[in-house]
C-alpha cells in the first residue's frame, strides 16, 4: 500500500503554463481515495499550491513550496499547520 506520494508541479504534474491532464487528476484522486497522502512540491509559494490542489479536488494534501522553504498541511488559508525554514 502506498502511504505517501510526492510530486513536483512544473514539468511533472503539469507542463509549464498548462493545466494538469485529466488522466493525472484521476490518478491523484485515486491514490488519495486509497489512503495515500499526496504531497505537492514546487519552487512556487504554498498559496499558489493551495489553489492548484483545490482545482485538483484533493482533500488534504501536504504542500511544500519555495523549494522546500515552506511546508503546509491542507488547503486552508490561513493554514492550520504551517512551517517556514529559518
Amino acid at each position: 500500500m502506498i502511504k505517501l506520494a510526492i510530486f513536483d508541479l512544473d514539468g511533472t504534474l503539469a507542463k509549464v503554463g498548462k493545466p494538469t491532464e485529466e488522466e493525472n487528476v484521476l490518478r491523484l484522486k485515486k491514490l488519495e481515495q486509497r489512503g495515500a497522502r499526496i504531497v505537492l512540491s514546487s519552487g512556487k509559494p504554498t498559496f499558489y499550491l493551495c489553489g492548484f490542489a483545490r482545482q485538483l479536488g484533493l482533500s488534504h494534501p501536504i504542500l511544500i513550496g519555495e523549494n522546500g522553504g515552506v511546508l503546509q498541511e491542507g488547503v486552508d488559508l490561513p493554514p492550520r499547520r504551517f512551517q517556514k525554514a529559518a
